[in-house]
Order: C-alpha cells, then structure tokens, then sequence
C-alpha cells in the first residue's frame, strides 16, 4: 500500500492511525501542501480534488479518509466500529462533517482572501471551539479511557482534532471527556507513531 500523506493533515493522520491500529504495513509518500505539490498534475491524476490522502492499494484508490479507514477496517481485525455504531458514527460524523471543513486549508484560506488580512487562527479557534463543545456534551463517558471501551473509529478521528485544537493554543481541559479520552488514546504506541512529524 501506498499512502501519499502530508504531515499535518488531520485526514491523512486518521488514516496513519488506523494503519497502525491494524498493523498494516505501507509506504508513505509525502505531499506539501505548502508548496502546492497537491496541485501539481501528476497528484491530480490521483486525486482531482487535489487533496490527502490518497491510499493506493494496488489497483485500488481511495481519495476520502472515511472510505481509506472503512477499507482498512475490513482488511483485518480488531474492528475499529464499537457494538453501538449508531453513536460512534454521531461523534465522528461531527468531527468530519461539521469541523474539519471549516478549518482545512483550502477553506481557511479563502477565508483569509475574503476578509482581506490573515484571520486564519480567530476563524479556526472559533470553529473549533462549537465543534469541540458540543462533542464534549454527546460523547459518552469513558470507559477505561476510551468513548466505547476500546480504541474506535471516534478515537481516530478525535486525537487529531485534539492535535490541532493544542497547536492553535486552545486549552483541552475545557472538554474533559474529551481530554480524557485523547490523554489516554496519545499514550498508546499505535497512536504515537501517527503523531505528525516534520519530514
């Protein structure tokens, strides 16, 4: 499998998680975001978005991080949905459809453009913070650290929303189910070598 990545995307981290939960093997390859390599033609052909991540498994490509992790799921065990996906499916529903679009990349940029100056960190903390609050109000209490008792899809999906509410100075304690659950979720091996890093 080849997983084209960048570092501090928040969908390319969900998939580096569950590639790890799964022990599954692959190869990454980068793609800055920063440079416009996303933009270039050659990605295009993989992605017409023009976005990450993309997992290339050998005929099979994948472009939206949802259906990376859906496949992945049913590669092989443990399975990453908990007995009660109605709810699991709620609480990453939130994080995918309701956070992560206003602050990707494109969008917050678009944004800068329109209001004339770089609102880039007001418009995202803001975003965040809505999302983040009413996570907080439906998760589940946790259960030995974890929303359903074990390390799911939420997990996956929360420890990178968690990740970039920390870099834009949020402070995570405000949500402490959510603190909790991501405390204990960053300790885990699987977890930490999904961490975003720098290449």
């Amino acid at each position: 499998m080849i997983l084209y990545d960048y570092w501090r995307s928040s969908a390319s981290y969900r998939v580096r998680i569950a590639l790890s939960l799964k022990g599954l093997s692959y190869q990454k390859v980068a793609v800055n975001l920063l440079e416009s390599e996303h933009l270039a033609a050659e990605h295009l052909r993989r992605n017409a978005l023009g976005r990450v991540p993309v997992l290339v498994d050998g005929d099979l490509t994948l472009t939206q991080s949802g259906a990376i992790l859906e496949y992945l799921n049913g590669l092989c065990g443990p399975d990453l949905w908990p007995e009660d996906r109605i709810k699991c499916r709620e609480l990453v529903d939130l994080i995918a459809c309701d956070i992560h679009p206003i602050c990707n990349l494109g969008t917050v940029k678009a944004v800068c453009e329109t209001a004339g100056r770089d609102v880039k960190v007001e418009w995202m903390v803001r975003a965040m913070q809505s999302g983040l609050d009413a996570l907080e109000v439906i998760c589940p209490t946790p259960v030995g650290g974890w929303a359903f008792g074990h390390p799911s899809m939420f997990e996956i999906y929360l420890v990178p929303q968690m990740y970039n509410a920390a870099r834009w100075g949020m402070d995570l304690m405000q949500w402490p189910k959510l603190s909790e659950i991501n405390s204990i979720a960053v300790d885990l091996d699987e977890f930490r070598v999904a961490v975003p890093a720098e290449p």
